[in-house]
């Protein structure tokens, strides 16, 4: 089983297949909550509503077969701009 921590489904989920776009076989419950959704640049298909709110119920690339490995570059980019920016700005 290798790679088995990076994928997961719960069929028993009341929402189960709660985006279109991803086949049964592929879809990924692990980032339900995705951890990008904090961040406009987060790489996703979203539409933000009037109100300023983010939609991502037609976003999929955190719910796909792909979605561990995405989820995770995207994070080690944010982590490294972090970093580098508390680098230029240390002694502020």
């Amino acid at each position: 089983m290798k790679n088995d921590f990076n994928q997961f489904q719960n069929k028993e989920c009341r929402y189960w297949m709660c985006h279109d776009g991803v086949s049964e076989d592929d879809f990924n419950c692990l980032f339900c909550y995705c951890p990008l959704y904090a961040y406009s640049d987060c790489g996703g298909s979203y539409i933000t509503l009037e109100d300023g709110t983010k939609d991502c119920s037609r976003c999929t690339k955190n719910h796909d077969k792909h979605s561990w490995k995405f989820v995770v570059n995207k994070l080690r980019e944010v982590n490294e701009y972090k970093i580098k920016f508390n680098e230029v700005n240390k002694d502020d």
